[in-house]
C-alpha cells in the first residue's frame, strides 16, 4: 500500500515491532533509510525513537516523487519498507481555488484617468479570517492590464510574486 503525503509537511516514519509472543519489543535500536525510487539515491537516514509502543521519527519531503523507506531492525526482528508518495497537488488545488475567487482579494488597485484597472495584487488564502485580517496568504500575484482608447482590455496579465 502507497502512501501520499504532502510536499514540506511533518510525515512521521513509524514502526511497530513484536517478539515471537507478539509483545511489543522494547528496547531496540531501529535504523530508516530514504531512498528516492527514481534513482534509488538516499535522500535520508536516522534512528527511530521508541515513543508509547511504537518506533518513530519525523521527516519531511521538499520535492515531489515516489520514496522508499527502509526500517532495519536487530537481526532477530523483520525488517520493513514502506513506499510513499509525495505530492504537491494540495498547494496547487490550494492555489486553484483562489484563483477561482475563493478568498480572493485585490489590494492596492491603480486605475488609469478613465477610471480602469491598470495594476493591482491578488492575494488569496486559506480562509476568510486571514482574508480579512491579511495574514497567512497563500500566494500573491501582480496584475497588469493595458486598455485601448475605448477602455477595453488589450493586455492582462496575473504574475504570482
Amino acid at each position: 500500500m502507497k502512501t501520499e503525503v504532502r510536499v514540506n509537511q511533518p510525515y512521521y516514519l513509524e514502526i511497530y515491532i513484536t517478539d515471537k509472543l507478539g509483545n511489543f519489543a522494547s528496547g531496540l535500536t531501529v535504523i530508516y533509510n530514504i531512498y528516492k525510487s527514481s534513482d534509488n539515491s538516499l535522500v535520508a537516514s536516522g534512528t527511530l525513537t521508541e515513543y508509547s509502543n511504537i518506533y518513530r521519527a519525523s521527516t519531511s519531503f521538499s520535492e515531489p516523487g515516489q520514496y522508499r523507506i527502509e526500517y532495519i531492525t536487530p537481526s532477530k526482528f523483520e525488517n520493513a519498507i514502506e513506499t510513499i508518495v509525495v505530492t504537491d497537488v494540495y498547494d496547487k488545488i490550494t492555489r486553484i481555488l483562489g484563483l477561482t475567487q475563493e478568498n480572493y482579494r485585490l489590494m492596492n488597485p491603480i486605475y488609469d484617468s478613465k477610471g480602469n484597472l491598470i495594476e493591482g495584487v491578488i492575494k488569496i488564502y486559506n480562509n476568510p479570517s486571514d482574508l480579512e485580517n491579511d495574514q497567512n496568504p497563500i500566494a500573491s500575484y501582480k496584475v497588469t492590464a493595458v486598455h485601448d482608447s475605448s477602455g477595453n482590455v488589450t493586455d492582462y496579465k496575473v504574475v504570482k510574486q
